[in-house]
């Protein structure tokens, strides 16, 4: 090697140089360069370090990273040990620097979350799309029985859901899904029926292996939406009459009689959901005991409850009774709603259940126990059907039976309707 000295390395205008000296016989190495009108001397005993060293500063120097330069001993070893630590990550020391800033302006321990986090990946079996998890969960509804309301209105609301939440489920937080359902713009109580979609759907992931098991999902923390509530419209007494008596074989309509006066009965005089009737067997029944049983799987709120069924609703039953089967298939409904279309009688929408709940509250006095028998809460039972019929009305809807129905029909009474109150 050629041992004239000193070596001198260069970078755009800028020189650094390396001296060689003895030093107990050996020879070490001296670097020497001006940081402003300050020399600067480092010792370093191999050449080939020095060397790199050298290239080092003298590029610094160039680009004008003089503060970099300006490092103690200590903090010049700690930089090399930090990039040594960080090359087999292939990540730049200061973006590592950067996202432990930030990652600790949040206040909790780093190592312990970025464990937590990783046994989180791991017990997730597969990770699926929305969408994916979407089509499996209405196949598995399918598959179960549920009704075609139900299964449409699932498809509708997690189908726009999914549209819009193109990512893997277990990708999505709270905030998300909240902005979500705030940027639909529906009332309140449309935006809660989004969410209790959305929310039966991460659940149902979750017990896929799909999100983590034993934690909350991000559904389950959405707050609900406020619901003003609105107008619920109810039959009256007469109108109730004339559905109960049409013939639709006399109408040249479609639909039965066995299937529509119970679909009927079980939501004017017992307050069942569209859903909930169309699931029930005719061994859900008890004529004897004068009780309609409403098991979990066959409730919307997945709660079991009894119904009590009042005379006239027997006495209404009694003609189409079966041992067994369904009491009313989803389209016999339809052939319920096209018949009254055919007589010129408007269906509210949940006219019989709010029917139902309008008249029974004003009958017994008692929101706890109308709540008991709908399966809802005191709160929504006395906002949505306090004052919307009085006494006398409910004595007469009630009074409706197979024996004097045309004596109801001469009744005149205004429609009613109420707006909640809070």
């Amino acid at each position: 090697m050629k041992t004239d000295w000193p070596k001198v390395i260069r970078s755009g205008s800028v020189t650094v140089k390396i001296y060689q000296v003895p030093n107990n016989g050996y020879p070490q190495h001296v670097i020497s360069y001006y940081l402003g009108t300050r020399r600067v001397r480092k010792v370093i005993t191999e050449f080939s370090e020095a060397k790199e060293e050298a290239e080092r500063i003298a590029k610094r120097l160039s680009r004008g990273d003089q503060e970099a330069l300006k490092l103690t001993g200590t903090d010049s070893l700690a930089f090399v040990q930090a990039q040594r630590l960080l090359k087999p990550l292939n990540m730049p020391l200061l973006a590592a620097i950067e996202e432990y800033v930030e990652a600790k302006k949040l206040g909790v321990p780093l190592l312990p979350a970025a464990k937590l986090y990783a046994n989180r990946q791991k017990a997730v079996v597969a990770r699926k799309t929305v969408s994916e998890i979407v089509e499996e969960f209405l196949q598995t509804k399918r598959a179960d029985g549920m009704s075609k309301a139900y299964l449409i209105d699932c498809d509708h609301r997690l189908g726009r859901f999914a549209k819009d939440m193109k990512v893997e489920i277990g990708t999505i937080d709270t905030p998300t899904i909240m902005a979500w359902l705030r940027g639909l713009k529906l009332s309140g109580r449309s935006q809660n029926n989004f969410r209790a979609q959305i929310k039966s759907l991460f659940l149902f992931a979750r017990s896929q292996g799909y999100l983590v098991k034993n934690e909350p999902t991000a559904a389950e923390d959405l707050s609900l939406a406020k619901d003003r509530g609105g107008e619920i419209g109810i039959f009256k007494s007469a109108e109730f009459a004339q559905l109960l008596v049409a013939d639709p074989v006399k109408l040249k309509m479609l639909g039965k009689r066995k299937y529509i006066v119970p679909y009927l009965i079980l939501g004017g005089f017992a307050g069942l959901r569209h859903a909930e009737i169309t699931r029930l067997d005719w061994q859900d029944i008890n004529l004897e005991e004068k009780i309609v049983h409403v098991s979990a799987a066959k409730a919307k709120t997945g709660s079991r409850r009894i119904v009590p069924l009042c005379d006239n609703a027997i006495a209404w039953l009694t003609p189409h009774r079966e041992t067994k089967g369904r009491v009313c298939p989803d389209d016999e409904t339809r052939n319920a709603r096209e018949i009254s279309r055919k007589i010129k009688i408007e269906w509210p929408k949940n006219g019989l259940r709010h029917s139902y709940g309008s008249y029974r509250l004003a009958q017994v006095k008692s929101a706890p126990q109308v709540a008991l028998e709908m399966g809802n809460s005191p709160q929504m039972v006395f906002a949505h059907y306090r004052q919307v019929v009085t006494e006398t009305e409910a004595i007469a809807w009630f009074a409706i039976s197979p024996e004097h129905p045309k004596n109801i029909i001469q009744i005149e009474q205004p429609r009613s309707s109420a707006r909640s109150s809070h």
